[in-house]
C-alpha cells in the first residue's frame, strides 16, 4: 500500500469499491455516519465492524492468500531446572521451574473468537469499545477511522483471515512447584510411638512469566487419539499450540502427612 492508504476497499473515488486500497480521505467520507447495510426494503442486514473486511493479497499469485509462514508450534528450547536443599537438618526445600522459548508461536483461537466473531464474540473490552465507537452517532469520522484501524490491525481474525491478529509469541517461564518438608526429630516421633513423621506443604503452578496474552500458553485444543478405520481422525495427534476454549492450568496447594508405624 502507498502512504495514506488502509487495507480496506469499501469505497473509492466513485463511492463504490474499486479493487484498490482506500485512502484515509475516502474512508473518512464513508465513515461520516455509522456504517449500515440495508436490503431493498430498507431493513438493516448488517452494520458496524462486520462491514469492514480488510483486503487480502495473494503475493505470489498462486490463488492462496493464506500461504504465509506464521511461525512454528514447537519451541526451539524447552526444559526445566530447579533446586533442593536441606536446612538445619530437618527442613527440606525443593523448587522446580519449566520453560519453552525460541520461535514458538501459539494460535490464540479463544481470543480470536472473542474479538472478531459477530455472534459469540465482541465481548472483550477492546472489541466492545471499538464497536461502540464505530456505531455511536456522536463519534466523529476521525474516531471511526481510528476504530477501523484498530479493527484491521488488532482485532479482525478468523476465516477467511486465518492467522491475522491471532498468532502470538508463546514463550514462557513457569514456577511449576515449590515444596517444604519438615522431618520431625526422632525424639518427638518416638514419644508418639512412630518410626518417622514428616509434614509437607506444596504448591503447583505458582507463577507464570510470558508475553502471551491468551488464557494459558500450555493449554491445547487437541488431545491424543487413534485413527479411524479409514485412517482419518489423526489430526488431533499433530495439532499443537492451539489455545481454544480451554481453562488455564489451576494453581494447587496440598498438605501431606507421612508417618511410619
Amino acid at each position: 500500500m502507498n502512504p495514506g492508504e488502509l487495507p480496506y476497499d469499501v469505497t473509492g473515488p466513485a463511492g463504490k469499491p474499486d479493487g484498490k486500497p482506500d485512502t484515509e480521505a475516502e474512508l473518512l467520507t464513508y465513515l461520516a455516519t455509522p456504517p449500515v447495510a440495508r436490503d431493498k426494503n430498507g431493513n438493516i442486514t448488517s452494520y458496524g465492524l462486520t462491514l469492514l473486511n480488510p483486503l487480502r493479497v495473494d503475493e505470489d499469485g498462486n490463488g492462496d492468500p493464506l500461504d504465509h509462514y506464521l511461525g512454528k508450534s514447537v519451541p526451539d528450547w524447552q526444559g526445566s531446572f530447579g533446586a533442593s536443599a536441606t536446612i538445619l537438618r530437618n527442613l527440606e526445600v525443593s523448587a522446580l521451574f519449566e520453560y519453552k522459548s525460541g520461535n514458538y508461536t501459539i494460535t490464540n483461537l479463544t481470543d480470536a473468537f472473542r474479538k472478531a466473531n459477530p455472534v459469540i464474540g465482541r465481548n472483550l473490552r477492546k472489541a466492545a469499545e471499538t464497536e461502540a465507537t464505530m456505531m455511536n452517532p456522536a463519534s466523529t469520522p476521525e474516531q471511526r477511522l481510528g476504530a477501523a484501524k484498530t479493527w484491521a490491525y488488532d482485532l479482525k481474525a478468523l476465516s477467511p483471515y486465518d492467522g491475522l491478529n491471532q498468532n502470538e509469541n508463546g514463550k514462557f517461564l513457569r514456577f511449576r512447584e515449590l515444596s517444604l518438608t519438615y522431618n520431625v526429630p526422632n525424639h518427638y516421633v518416638q514419644k508418639l510411638g512412630l518410626r518417622y513423621l514428616s509434614l509437607t506443604a506444596a504448591g503447583r503452578n505458582l507463577a507464570l512469566w510470558t508475553p502471551y496474552t491468551g488464557v494459558d500458553p500450555e493449554i491445547n485444543e487437541y488431545g491424543r487419539g487413534g485413527a479411524n478405520a479409514d485412517l482419518t481422525g489423526i489430526d488431533q495427534n499433530f495439532g499443537q499450540a492451539i489455545d481454544a476454549f480451554g481453562f488455564a492450568l489451576p494453581r494447587r496447594f496440598t498438605f501431606t502427612v507421612r508417618m511410619g508405624l
